[in-house]
């Protein structure tokens, strides 16, 4: 178990983007880790240490995945570092790229949503629950529309810096 109560498996799917590759790479740190660690399986303690690497991964992996991209992601992570947080509001979000002189703050922002950098609040139909969506766990088809409080994607947490929600 991990501190957040999840299972280990669960928890290191979390912080993937449902994509083989990630999770390969996300166990390959934890073996590095555990071995450093002089352990001969992969604990909880293992995973905390390899979400370090693992988050400078993630981090790389969006870069690569946004070259063709409207803004410099960059840029924009440089704007989600400095609100510090893992729950973003889009005002706060909004207000840092005017900030920096970015001009349609609204692409940044759905640039984001579609990177899975960012997940949006998503109540559930059927009883007073929520859930958190990425765009790799919506339908394809499915439009995300921008809410009020944005979620950045557990695996870049430590990668730019953000002080952990109680929330999420």
């Amino acid at each position: 178990m991990t501190h957040s109560g999840l299972s280990i498996l669960d928890y290191m799917v979390e912080r993937t983007m449902l994509r083989p590759r990630d999770m390969i790479q996300f166990c390959v740190y934890s073996k590095d880790a555990a071995m450093k660690l002089q352990s001969f399986e992969i604990d909880g303690n293992s995973v905390k240490q390899a979400e370090y690497p693992y988050s400078e991964y993630m981090r790389k992996e969006i870069q690569d995945e946004s070259k063709a991209s409207i803004y410099d992601i960059d840029l924009l992570f440089e704007i989600i570092g400095e609100i510090g947080t893992g729950i973003i509001t889009r005002k706060d979000f909004l207000r840092a790229c005017n900030s920096r002189n970015i001009v349609d703050e609204e692409a940044a922002l759905r640039q984001l949503i579609n990177l899975s950098v960012l997940g949006i609040h998503r109540p559930s139909k059927q009883d007073n629950t929520s859930t958190i969506l990425f765009r790799y766990s919506a339908s394809p088809w499915e439009r995300l529309e921008p809410s009020s409080e944005l979620f950045v994607h557990p695996s870049l947490k430590h990668e730019l810096g953000l002080i952990e929600s109680s929330k999420y």
